[in-house]
């Protein structure tokens, strides 16, 4: 007699059994949300979700949603970049303009150039990366600063994201375009 069959069918029945339940809920505008539509999301260190969607931003506290658009002072949209500078929270729609939500108060400003950032990317020595059209720019509280990656061509960069890749190099991926690697200390291919 082959016990073999029987065996296995308790085996896998009892460990579906000890499987653990995930449960899952939806937000939306009925709940609260700004927009259906999220295009970035960001976890702040104290645990507060933010959503960028093409009307603004949701921020959630595991409670509540709060919403920052036209309403209270967000006068542009579809926000591409989320992040978190000192324990303010900086929104980036496509706009030469950021907003910085600083102790619950929604602020405009704007970098030193017209600009447009895609894309912000925190390297590892706690140093920002802007990514743009024209090229990546160094991002402080001061303003932007281009690298000079991108000066010896002639066409646009078009950059989108960055991420650093070992000890030196910079992986960039461009829209519609080749994948470049760039050695950090040299700023050559």
């Amino acid at each position: 007699m082959n016990v073999a069959g029987p065996f296995l069918l308790v085996l896998l029945l009892s460990v579906e059994g000890m499987a653990q339940q995930y449960s899952f809920s939806n937000y939306t505008t009925r709940n609260g949300m700004v927009n259906n539509e999220v295009r970035c999301i960001m976890q702040a260190v104290n645990g507060t979700m933010y959503f960028g969607t093409p009307t603004g931003v949701s921020q959630y506290d595991g409670a509540r949603f709060t919403n920052y658009n036209y309403k209270n002072g967000f006068s542009h949209s579809l926000v591409i970049d989320i992040r978190e500078e000192n324990g303010d929270m900086l929104f980036f729609p496509i706009s030469r303009y950021h907003y910085r939500l600083h102790n619950g108060k929604l602020n405009k400003d704007s970098t030193n150039i017209k600009i447009i950032v895609k894309n912000l990317y925190k390297q590892q020595n706690g140093q920002w990366l802007a990514c743009t059209d024209d090229g990546i720019y160094r991002w402080n509280k001061d303003g932007l600063t281009k690298l000079p990656m991108y000066s010896e061509t002639k066409s646009q960069a078009l950059v989108n994201f960055v991420c650093e890749w070992q000890d030196s190099l910079l992986v960039v991926g461009r829209g519609n375009l080749s994948l470049d690697v760039f050695n950090t200390r040299t700023w050559k291919k």
